[in-house]
């Protein structure tokens, strides 16, 4: 029975949230953090130092504390962000977004207040900005701000209710734009060094509201008329705009309103994130320290864009990728570590799209390149077999650096897991092009490297507490940065689950291993072990100590649904989004809720994240595993009880693409099927439904099949037609 509630409550939510406010492709990536405010300019000055150049805080203007702070997003399909902060006496209510108006890009919030009692009250605005201090400008208006440098500081108020003054660059753009109330200065919270603002207040009474509108402009020039009219119809226009935006062109649909409420954020934050590099569309993993193209990341973050429909966007990255060939035949994006993975990461996806697409003349256009990066791993191999005998991956690969909690240069396991997946990559790509002497190549060089992995892990396994497991940096020490530390502190201490991440990615999509590997058992077995406090695997990742790497229990889930392990699959799924926040966004890692520690590591909104929620439930309804298609291979049983209904529109695999329409009747199901032609044909299609619920699948026109013990029933492969499918 599953220990993990299967509804969607955030409940191990992060407590420091960002959420991004911007349109797909736009430069200007603002951030909203869980309290309403907005940030700008991030930098990250080391590891755990992080910090914005701008900051706008908002609060009503009281010197009560807010009792409670809520926040959401109108709709999953919409970035108009509500947040809520209720006081004893007043209720504060923002709603934020970004607009266009003509040349102008800016950030809106529109701002209400709703007294309980007799309140004395207004807007309330802390505005931290690096090296500047905002100021009206001398004999202009009250309701516009411009950024001057601190020193030296702009004149002092002269009266009450005035503002510090100065003479604005003449092109300068407001800094703040409020409507229709002006501002005023007054002391910043906890009298801090910052520019502390309000609204003119005003007094009201119980059950009385008061309303305005303050613009951040980032680009300009300000049109004229701007208002809380304006306003007004500028939030209409963002709503058409979400609304109508095509996030998702292939449609589908499960009958879990807070999972789908999920994929269909998921879609858009992916989108959101994207911007243009020199012409071409990329999808970034981040706003922040994640802002860029990374190798892995883009692996899944295309295959989730073809599940969306998405294929120009897709076909876009894949150019993307191949500027990163350089001379040598290596695929490299990170210039600063060895990160020699990325050539085996860069074939996989080669391959992996051309499956998806079923553009074989493209992958032949592309073959000189995968042919070159077979080449340097093949010099990678010839270096590791030049190491003394004695070194722990002699014969395997050079020293590289790990990632995913494993840092510096070091014996690692990672760079072996994703060199194999390369491999049977280029096997399978070679078979699709009828490159036979290719595929015999790269097939050898795949099986001697497995086999020499098999005897490193043999060598290396770990036995502790009465259980095995198999260290990710075997003989590379304890500490996750520096290698030769003889001391580790308990929060910089690799754990047996450490970066585990790869060896799930082996397991599948790679399919490297047999499900009887001993490697294979104790990795299930140690990632059992771990899920008990939030769910999902603990301290896999950059937090060793008391933390979670929230993605990551999608590798984990992948693996557990390829070991035939549904339920550890589907209470990965439930745990995974419940980490996200109300705003249905990932943080990278995070602390436990019950550690109360407040670590964090990674970006946010991280769009890995987005992608491996559109993967996972993709891959619960329609799953490629081995030579056969299987369908429903993850579905929860209360996704197929009466009334409820699972689509999925000709989503793409390599098998090619398949629609599935699942109705839920009493005690029945009606199944439709679709297998369009793809570049590779399934051996069978396997059907699961719950045991305890169906026994017999009836083919239209054709046989009565029983399902086995695991409620998989092994069907005739057709394509092009629809298949109907009876389940009793």
């Amino acid at each position: 029975m599953s220990l993990t509630p299967r509804v969607v409550d955030h409940r191990y939510r992060p407590p420091s949230s960002w959420t991004l406010l911007c349109h797909p492709d736009d430069p200007h990536k603002t951030l909203i953090r869980e309290d309403g405010a907005l940030l700008y300019g991030f930098h990250a000055g080391s590891f755990d130092s992080w910090q914005f150049d701008q900051v706008f805080e908002f609060r009503a203007h009281t010197a009560r504390a807010p009792e409670r702070i809520s926040q959401q997003t109108e709709s999953p399909r919409r970035t108009i962000v509500c947040t809520t902060m209720e006081y004893p006496d007043q209720t504060l209510r923002l709603t934020t977004f970004t607009h266009t108006d003509g040349d102008m890009r800016c950030d809106v919030v529109l701002w209400e207040i709703d007294a309980h009692t007799t309140v004395l009250t207004g807007l309330h605005i802390d505005a931290y900005t690096r090296g500047e201090a905002l100021a009206a400008p001398v004999g202009g208006p009250d309701t516009r701000l411009f950024a001057v440098a601190c020193e030296p500081r702009p004149r002092f108020a002269a009266w009450v209710d005035d503002l510090p003054r100065a003479e604005p660059d003449p092109a300068a753009l407001p800094k703040l734009i409020s409507a229709p109330q002006p501002f005023i200065g007054v002391h910043a919270t906890g009298f801090r060094p910052a520019t502390g603002l309000v609204t003119t207040p005003v007094l009201l009474s119980a059950g009385e509201r008061v309303r305005g509108v303050v613009l951040r402009p980032l680009i300009g020039p300000v049109p004229d008329g701007i208002g809380l009219d304006w306003a007004l119809q500028a939030v209409k226009a963002e709503r058409r705009y979400w609304d109508e935006l095509q996030t998702m062109r292939l449609p589908l649909s499960v009958p879990d309103d807070g999972i789908q409420a999920m994929v269909d954020a998921c879609a858009r934050n992916i989108l959101q994130a994207r911007e243009i590099e020199d012409g071409l569309p990329v999808l970034h993993v981040g706003p922040t320290i994640y802002r860029g193209l990374w190798l892995v990341d883009g692996h899944f973050l295309l295959e989730a864009a073809r599940y969306l429909g998405h294929d120009t966007v897709a076909d876009d990255g894949l150019e993307v990728l191949l500027r990163r060939v350089t001379g040598s035949g290596a695929v490299v994006q990170m210039q600063d570590e060895p990160h020699t993975k990325e050539t085996a990461i860069a074939i996989a996806t080669l391959v992996r799209q051309t499956q998806l697409s079923g553009d074989l003349d493209r992958l032949r256009r592309q073959w000189p390149a995968v042919r070159a990066g077979f080449a340097h791993i093949q010099e990678l191999r010839r270096q590791a077999a030049q190491l003394p005998d004695t070194h722990p991956f002699f014969d395997l690969m050079p020293e590289a650096f790990g990632d995913g909690g494993i840092g510096g240069t070091r014996s690692e396991y990672t760079t072996i897991f994703w060199t194999l997946i390369g491999l049977s990559y280029a096997v399978q790509g070679a078979g699709l092009l009828g490159e036979v002497d290719d595929q015999e190549r790269f097939r050898h060089e795949f099986t001697g490297l497995r086999d020499a992995f098999a005897r490193s892990a043999a060598r290396h396994r770990v036995a502790a507490g009465g259980a095995h497991h198999l260290p990710m940096g075997p003989g590379s020490g304890r500490h996750q940065f520096q290698v030769d530390a003889q001391t580790v502190p308990p929060w910089r201490e690799i754990q047996p689950e450490t970066a585990t991440w790869a060896f799930c990615h082996a397991i599948w999509p790679g399919e490297v291993f047999d499900p009887a590997d001993p490697w294979v058992r104790d990795l299930l077995e140690l990632l059992d072990r771990r899920d008990d406090e939030q769910g999902i695997p603990a301290t896999t990742g950059w937090l060793p100590f008391h933390g979670v790497w929230t993605y990551s229990a999608s590798f984990a889930a992948h693996a557990w649904l390829w070991a035939g392990r549904p339920d550890k699959t589907v209470d990965y799924l439930y745990a995974f989004v419940n980490h996200a926040s109300p705003t249905r966004v990932w943080r990278e890692e995070q602390s436990t809720v019950a550690s109360g520690l407040g670590q964090v590591c990674g970006d946010m909104p991280h769009n890995w994240a987005s992608a491996e929620l559109i993967r996972l439930v993709r891959h619960l309804l329609v799953f490629e595993r081995g030579e056969d298609l299987h369908l429903l291979a993850g579905v929860p049983e209360q996704w197929l009880t009466d009334g409820k209904r699972i689509h999925v529109t000709s989503t793409p695999t390599r098998y090619g693409r398949v629609t599935v329409d699942v109705q839920a009747h009493r005690r029945r199901l009606t199944v439709a099927v679709t297998v369009e032609p793809g570049v590779d044909k399934p051996a069978a299609i396997v059907l699961r439904v719950p045991p305890q619920l169906y026994r017999a699948v009836q083919v239209e026109g054709e046989a009565t099949y029983l399902t086995d013990a695991d409620g998989c029933v092994r069907l005739p492969y057709t394509t092009g037609e629809t298949m109907m499918l009876d389940v009793h």
